[in-house]
């Protein structure tokens, strides 16, 4: 795909050699980034783990952090139904995609969250996962189907994410103990 926009530059443009191009990429998506976009993951944060997560923690810690992970994913559905965001070859689709992958990756964050008390950790998280997106158009043909797979949202993302679950579920690190008193930010 890199090689395909590259070809699309202007005649006489100068540029760097795509090798180069793909391994700063990679070391930004890895270092810098998750760091900038904590500028833009830290609000929602603070509004979906921080907010919203501790008021439905009554409900019980594991339907809290289904239904926190739903509405967030449900959040997304008016940009990937006019625009196709994440999933443009599927704007429908992407919705439930878009959903169940916000429900998994958001009981990630939330582990995180509720685990550390801090909803910086789990912005720097989010911002490494909004970092990701554009690994993956490095690697991928274009016109790739990324509801199938490429992204951590799509269903080959929801694979490992569903293994980490059930590993904290297992080592009993989730549900997390004592979380309900300690967690409301006001």
């Amino acid at each position: 795909m890199m090689r395909e926009l590259l070809a699309r530059t202007p005649a006489g443009t100068k540029l760097p050699p795509l090798e180069q191009v793909v391994i700063l990429q990679l070391l930004q998506a890895v270092t810098l980034a998750p760091f900038l976009n904590i500028i833009f993951t830290l609000g929602e944060e603070l509004g979906w783990r921080g907010f919203l997560l501790p008021r439905l923690l009554p409900l019980g810690q594991w339907r809290a952090i289904l239904i926190s992970g739903a509405i967030w994913g449900f959040w997304h559905a008016p940009t990937t139904l006019l625009y196709g965001y994440n999933f443009p070859q599927h704007p429908y689709l992407g919705v439930v995609v878009m959903i169940v992958g916000c429900i998994l990756l958001g009981g990630l964050l939330s582990w995180m969250y509720l685990s550390t008390r801090s909803p910086w950790v789990a912005a720097l998280a989010h911002g490494a996962v909004n970092s990701s997106p554009g690994l993956a158009i490095l690697f991928l043909k274009p016109g790739f189907d990324t509801a199938l797979g490429g992204l951590i949202l799509g269903l080959s993302g929801w694979i490992p994410m569903a293994f980490f679950t059930a590993w904290l579920v297992w080592s009993k690190r989730l549900p997390v103990p004592n979380a309900i008193e300690e967690t409301i930010i006001y």
